[in-house]
């Protein structure tokens, strides 16, 4: 998903714009501040679809905890350059920068599209947190 926030990185701009593999790697402050701005976003928009939800931030990692006490924790990992979901629902994912988007490393699923999918199925309701 496209995020106009999160405008491709110079890293990963290709001729081909229908390309979803990153032409060169990330940088760690192009990581940084990618991974930074996913958070944000993420942050916001579950602040807004979940009034319930707490969120808290402690360096690299969000963990987001539902009202039943169920966790979902977002980390950025530097050493992979990667954002890890541990969800309840789903399960531990790696996510990587696409270029548009952040992919699952073992099957290309997007982390928002994922996240939102999980705190759905948690909820009993949509969680859009486009």
């Amino acid at each position: 998903m496209h995020h106009s926030s999160l405008d491709q990185p110079p890293a990963s701009r290709s001729s081909d714009p229908g390309t979803r593999k990153m032409t060169q790697p990330l940088d760690d402050s192009a990581f940084d501040a990618y991974a930074e701005a996913t958070l944000q976003h993420l942050a916001e928009r579950i602040e807004a679809a979940l009034a319930d939800a707490d969120i808290d931030r402690q360096g690299p990692v969000m963990t987001i905890t539902l009202e039943d006490d169920r966790q979902f924790v977002l980390n950025k990992h530097g050493p992979t350059h990667q954002l890890w979901l541990a969800s309840p629902i789903s399960g531990a994912g790696h996510y990587a920068w696409s270029g548009t988007s952040w992919l699952n490393t073992r099957g290309g699923g997007d982390l928002t599209a994922q996240l939102a999918q999980d705190l759905t199925a948690a909820v009993g309701h949509a969680v859009d947190l486009d």
